[in-house]
C-alpha cells in the first residue's frame, strides 16, 4: 500500500482484512463488491431483514473496519428493524486502495448509487447515519444525492475544526483548508435531520454539534447527551425515538419544528 500524505494519516486509521471477526455470531449479510469512478474496488455488507424494512446507509468512523461495526448493525436492526448497508472506505477492511481525503466523497457517493441500483430505490428513499468522520461523509451523500432522512452522531463542524483541538489552527490550516465544511453545506439538507452529541466529548467537542443544528433547517432534532463522551454510544431511547420520528407516518407529514433536550 502507498505511504499516506500527512492529511490522510491524520484523517485515518483503517485496518485490514482478515485481522477482525468477519463471521459474526447473529448478523446475516451478504457481500457486496463495487468499483468506484477510477477502478477501485470496494467492499461492502448489505444486511437485510425483510423487503419490506427500511433501508439504511450507515458510514463508520474513521477507525478499524465495517467488520468491528457489526454490533452497531444488530443493534440498529433489533431496535428498528431496518435493511442496512456499511461499506468500508478504500484501504480499509477488504476494500483496495489507499485511504485518501480526496476519494471519500466520491467513493460514497459511488457506493450510495450501487446500493440504490442493487435494491431499485431512489436516493430519497434511503435513510442515511453517520457517526464521527462518517457523519460528515453522510451529510455531504444526503446533501448532494438527497436521502429520506439524516442522523449524525459526534461529528464535527469541518474537519479544521476537528484537527484545531489536537493541533494549533495557524498549523493545520494550510494543510486541511476547507474540507469536509459540514457546517457550510448541512442548510441544503431538507429532509428530517437527527444530531445527536456528548456533551463530555474531548476529540469532537459539544460545540461542534451545536454548530451543525444552528447551520441546519427545519426539521431537525438535537439529541445532547450530557454524561457522553466520543467513544460513547446514544442509550437505546434514543434510538427508539429516531424509530418514532422517521416512522412511517413521520416522514409522509410534517414532523414539527424543535429542538430535543435530553436529560
Amino acid at each position: 500500500m502507498p505511504s499516506l500524505s500527512l492529511l490522510d494519516w491524520f484523517v485515518f486509521r483503517p485496518v485490514r482484512y482478515p485481522i477482525g471477526d468477519w463471521e459474526p455470531e447473529g448478523l446475516a449479510f451478504d457481500d457486496w463488491y463495487f468499483s468506484t469512478q477510477d477502478g477501485t474496488t470496494l467492499h461492502g455488507w448489505w444486511c437485510p431483514l425483510s423487503e419490506e424494512a427500511p433501508t439504511v446507509f450507515y458510514f463508520h468512523g474513521n477507525r478499524s473496519h465495517l467488520a468491528s461495526r457489526a454490533w452497531i448493525v444488530k443493534r440498529l436492526q433489533k431496535q428498528l428493524g431496518w435493511n442496512i448497508f456499511i461499506f468500508d472506505y478504500r484501504g480499509y477492511g477488504r476494500s483496495s486502495g489507499t485511504p485518501r481525503i480526496k476519494h471519500l466523497l466520491s467513493d460514497a457517493e459511488d457506493a450510495f448509487d450501487y446500493l440504490c441500483k442493487q435494491r431499485g430505490l431512489k436516493h430519497k428513499e434511503v435513510i442515511v447515519v453517520g457517526r464521527s468522520l462518517g457523519g460528515a461523509v453522510a451529510a455531504h451523500v444526503a446533501v448532494n444525492q438527497g436521502a429520506k432522512a439524516l442522523i449524525v452522531e459526534c461529528t464535527f463542524s469541518s474537519l479544521l475544526e476537528a484537527a484545531s483541538v489536537s493541533w494549533p489552527r495557524w498549523l493545520v490550516r494550510p494543510l486541511v483548508g476547507d474540507k469536509l465544511n459540514t457546517a457550510s453545506i448541512i442548510h441544503k439538507f431538507e429532509g428530517p435531520l437527527i444530531i445527536a452529541h456528548g456533551e463530555q466529548d474531548n476529540l469532537i467537542p459539544f460545540e461542534q454539534g451545536e454548530k451543525l443544528l444552528e447551520k441546519s433547517i427545519e426539521p431537525k432534532y438535537f439529541f445532547p447527551f450530557p454524561e457522553l463522551g466520543h467513544r460513547d454510544h446514544p442509550p437505546d431511547w434514543f434510538w427508539e425515538e429516531v424509530g418514532r420520528l422517521l416512522g412511517s407516518d413521520s416522514l409522509s407529514q410534517p414532523i414539527g419544528q424543535r429542538k430535543t433536550d435530553c436529560a
